[in-house]
């Protein structure tokens, strides 16, 4: 039996959740759906939980980088852009590596480290994770989604839409008679999919972290994240980047 569960938060998430599992990191605004698009047009995606430490980074790949990246949904001074699917696209990435600090996302990779693997999934490629991630006809180990959710700790309503799409991929996925057990949290970000499934972009841009990026111009950046099943990309952690799987 493999035990599929789902943390509204990665704040407090002790190691011992996560050891040995393979982890999904959902942060549908934006991180993860920024991911996503980096990883499907051909870069590697470099995650890290500092500012600073991301600005030396892209100084120390000169060329090669992009930096990305936000606090409380601002861009940072001296950074390419923010990060944003949209703003990113207008970037050649193919073979680039895109440095990314943002409030929440990357940090619930640093706290997921000591998984099995790590994954960064979205509601534009939770169909293709799913089927990744049963290849082989149901789930290889236990498997933990982690919500980046909101700054101040409270549930991103549209983190638990993405972490149920990846719910609803996996057992659709799955062969028949695949010994599955969704815990609670599990079910409940599954249930609040299936009943939004139909009203995708309407449900992310009405939740807390759509209005506020409203605010911002965030317009076309919510309906790149509320799109279902618009990229193949697998994004997988691997030596510290997000590559292809």
């Amino acid at each position: 039996m493999r035990r599929i569960r789902v943390f509204a938060s990665y704040r407090n998430l002790s190691a011992d959740a996560v050891e040995g599992l393979d982890v999904v990191i959902v942060d549908v605004l934006r991180a993860t759906t920024t991911i996503v698009f980096a990883v499907s047009q051909g870069a590697s995606v470099l995650p890290l939980a500092g500012v600073d430490e991301a600005l030396e980074r892209g100084r120390e790949l000169g060329d090669k980088a992009i930096v990305v990246g936000e606090r409380m949904g601002q861009q940072l001074a001296g950074f390419h852009c923010n990060n944003s699917p949209t703003e990113l696209a207008a970037f050649d990435l193919k073979r680039k590596t895109v440095v990314l600090t943002t409030t929440n996302g990357t940090q619930a990779v640093a706290a997921s480290k000591p998984a099995r693997r790590i994954f960064a999934a979205a509601l534009t490629n939770a169909p293709a994770l799913g089927e990744f991630l049963c290849k082989k006809g149901t789930l290889e180990r236990d498997l933990a989604i982690i919500c980046a959710g909101r700054n101040t700790g409270a549930i991103a309503f549209e983190d638990l839409l993405g972490a149920g799409a990846v719910v609803s991929a996996v057992e659709k996925a799955a062969k028949r008679g695949a010994d599955l057990w969704l815990a609670d949290g599990a079910r409940v970000a599954r249930e609040i999919f299936r009943r939004e499934r139909a009203r995708l972009h309407a449900a992310v841009r009405g939740s807390d972290a759509g209005r506020d990026l409203m605010k911002h111009g965030g317009r076309a950046d919510i309906a790149v994240a509320s799109a279902h099943g618009t990229v193949e990309a697998v994004a997988r952690l691997r030596g510290g980047m997000f590559v292809t799987a």
